[in-house]
């Protein structure tokens, strides 16, 4: 069985060019493992067959920053081992992943009412195996959204089911490559060759504000002490179009 894709209509204004908001302040964002926000744990070593939750936060919002949606490109890397495969047509089958928008008492989420989304897991092969990569779109736009200054809101709930990764080869049905260090980082805005994806909040106008990174770890979360992490970006990220195109 294949996880299932939410589709929604992307208006215009959802896709416009990236440029400044004139917002208050820059938004920023972080990511982290576990789910206990706002404690921030950067690194998770495999251990055993199981559950790895993770979470994508926002921060630095205040009311003058109302807004109509979130975009999140991550992108999984260098190495994608069989137990990271986690796209339909990979060993995880895309059923091993869990995506949600829940907040909590303490870091609510970032979503207004009537909030539609669009997630895809697209497995890049067209490069060297040594640099093969995954790239993970997270997008979703609600009705008008003020946030309350001071506030760390979720964005996005990831949790990665491992009770079919095993360390070493891949023995079917499990998936191997497990102990394999690896980086899942987001998009920087300072990338200049990854303007065309690059993570961000939308306002009300429909223009949008980049994510910043309160310090460069906030950008990024690491799988077995996994190195190089801003460099995980590929080099043929997955656009709108390419997503749109799976439903014609």
């Amino acid at each position: 069985m294949k996880r299932a894709l939410t589709m929604f209509a992307v208006t215009a204004a959802a896709t416009a060019a990236l440029s400044t908001a004139g917002w208050a302040q820059n938004p920023q964002a972080v990511l982290s493992w576990g789910a206990a926000c706002p404690t921030v744990v950067t690194n998770m070593n495999y251990t055993t067959k199981t559950t790895y939750p993770m979470y994508i936060a926002a921060k630095n919002l205040t009311a003058s920053d109302a807004n109509i949606g979130t975009d999140i490109n991550l992108f999984i890397g260098r190495n994608v081992p069989d137990s990271w495969r986690f796209d339909d047509a990979g060993c995880q089958t895309g059923t091993q992943v869990t995506l949600n928008n829940s907040g909590t008492k303490v870091c609510p989420a970032l979503k207004g009412t009537n909030a539609l989304a669009i997630t895809q897991f697209q497995y890049y092969s067209n490069e060297a195996p040594a640099v093969a990569r995954e790239n993970v779109r997270l997008a979703l736009t609600y009705d008008n959204f003020t946030p309350v200054a001071g506030t760390t809101y979720i964005m996005w709930n990831l949790i990665f089911d491992h009770s079919f990764s095993d360390p070493g080869a891949t023995v079917p049905p499990d998936c191997g490559g497990a102990e394999q260090p690896l980086c899942i980082a987001m998009t920087d805005p300072s990338m200049r060759d990854y303007e065309s994806v690059k993570s961000g909040v939308l306002a009300l106008t429909g223009i949008q504000e980049p994510f910043t990174f309160a310090q460069p770890s906030d950008g990024y979360v690491t799988w077995n002490g996994g190195s190089n992490c801003p460099q995980a970006v590929p080099t043929e990220p997955s656009t709108w179009g390419k997503v749109k195109a799976l439903y014609h």
